[in-house]
C-alpha cells in the first residue's frame, strides 16, 4: 500500500511532514510512501532526517506549487493543477496511491476530492468524521465536522451507513453502536431535521443486523458516549470538535498557570495535575489521527491545518488502516446493498 503524502500547505512546513513520514515507515514495514511537494527541497530534508533503510519505501513527486489558506477553494482546484494537494489527488486517481494525507485547506481538498476523484455512488455529500476520544478508553467516531453544514435526513442517513462501515472495518467494532446528536434523548426532542431523522435511523437499524441504533446522544455525553458513531449535521459537528478543542486548550493553560503559581504544592497536589493533563491530552487534535473524507472514491485523510510531527504520523496510520482494509469500496458496497432494499 502506497500513501500520498501532501508536503504543502499546513502551518508548520515540509520539515516536520518529512520527519513524520520516516516515523510513520519506520512504524510501518510494509507501508510505501509518496511525498509531494518541491522536490529538491524535500529531499535535502530527508537527508536531514536520516532516513536510512526507508529511503527505499519513499518516492518523492515534484510539484512546484501549492494551494494556501485564503486560496478560494474550487477556484485554486481549477487553477493550480501544479500544486501538491491536486497532484496527491491525481495520483489517487490514477492508481499511483492507495491512500491520501494532507494539512491543507480543508475546503480545497473537499472540493478537489469531489472534482478530481468523484464522489461514491448513492452519496450526494461527503463528511468529514474523526474519531473522538471517551475519558475512559475507546473512541467515538462523529461525523459530519463541516462537509455539508446544510445536510438534509438523506445526507444524516449516508453519514451513518458510512460511519458505521467505518467503524467496523477501522475501529474494529463487530456490531457498531450508532445515535444522532440532539438536544435530548428522548424521541420527540430535535428541529426538524433531528425529528425527521430519527425515525429513518430506526428503520436503518432494522434493515441490518449489522449495526444497533442507541437513539439520540446529547453533546454532554460524547466524552462517556454509549455509541460507536454519532452523526450530526456538518455545521454543529464543526461547532462541537472547535469547542472540545478550545476546552482542551483552556483547560491546559489553567492547569499550567495554577502549577507554576503554586509555591507549596504537594505531592498530592503534583499526582492529580499530572492525572489531569495525561487526560485532557486525549482530547488534543494531535492524537485524532485526522479526519477522514468518507463519501468518495478513494480514502482521504484532512491533517489540522497546525499539525506536527505526530498528528500527521498519526493521520498517516489512520490512512494506511483505511486503504488496507479497502474502506471507500466497503462504504459504496454497504450504499449499494441499501438502494437495493428500497
Amino acid at each position: 500500500m502506497k500513501i500520498a503524502l501532501d508536503a504543502m500547505g499546513g502551518d508548520a512546513g515540509p520539515g516536520v511532514v518529512c520527519e513524520a513520514a520516516v516515523d510513520f515507515l519506520r512504524k510501518n514495514t510494509e507501508a510505501m510512501l509518496m511525498l509531494v511537494g518541491p522536490e529538491q527541497e524535500i529531499l535535502g530534508l530527508l537527508r536531514d532526517v536520516d532516513g536510512g533503510s526507508e529511503a527505499d519505501r519513499l518516492e518523492v513527486k515534484h510539484a512546484e506549487d501549492f494551494i494556501g489558506p485564503d486560496d478560494e477553494p474550487a477556484r485554486a482546484i481549477r487553477t493550480k493543477k501544479a500544486s501538491s494537494m491536486v497532484r496527491c489527488l491525481r495520483a489517487l486517481r490514477e492508481g499511483e496511491a492507495d491512500a491520501m494525507v494532507s494539512p491543507g485547506n480543508t475546503g480545497a481538498l473537499l472540493v478537489g476530492s469531489m472534482m478530481i476523484l468523484g464522489r461514491t455512488p448513492g452519496v450526494e455529500r461527503p463528511a468529514l468524521a474523526v474519531e473522538f476520544p471517551s475519558i475512559w478508553k475507546g473512541s467515538t467516531l462523529l461525523l459530519d465536522l463541516g462537509g455539508t453544514t446544510d445536510a438534509r435526513a438523506r445526507h444524516l442517513c449516508d453519514y451513518a451507513m458510512m460511519g458505521i462501515t467505518y467503524a467496523r472495518e477501522v475501529m474494529d467494532r463487530a456490531v457498531p453502536r450508532f445515535g444522532l446528536l440532539n438536544i435530548g434523548t428522548e424521541e420527540n426532542k430535535g428541529d426538524q431535521l433531528r425529528l425527521k431523522t430519527f425515525p429513518m435511523f430506526r428503520d436503518l437499524a432494522g434493515a441490518y443486523d449489522g449495526c444497533r441504533f442507541v437513539g439520540n446522544v446529547e453533546t454532554r455525553d460524547l466524552m462517556d458516549c454509549p455509541a460507536d458513531v454519532v452523526v450530526t449535521d456538518g455545521f454543529v459537528g464543526n461547532m462541537v470538535l472547535k469547542t472540545v478543542e478550545g476546552m482542551e486548550s483552556a483547560l491546559m493553560e489553567i492547569i499550567s498557570r495554577a502549577a507554576t503559581g503554586s509555591r507549596e504544592a504537594s505531592d498530592e497536589d503534583a499526582s492529580l495535575r499530572s492525572l489531569m493533563e495525561s487526560k485532557l491530552k486525549q482530547f488534543d487534535y494531535r492524537n485524532y489521527g485526522g479526519a477522514a473524507l468518507l463519501g468518495v472514491r478513494s480514502m482521504v485523510i484532512k491533517c489540522h491545518g497546525r499539525s506536527g510531527r505526530q498528528a500527521i504520523a498519526n493521520a498517516l496510520d489512520k490512512a494506511y488502516r483505511a486503504a488496507v482494509t479497502r474502506v471507500p469500496d466497503r462504504i459504496e458496497s454497504s450504499l449499494s446493498e441499501r438502494s437495493e432494499s428500497v
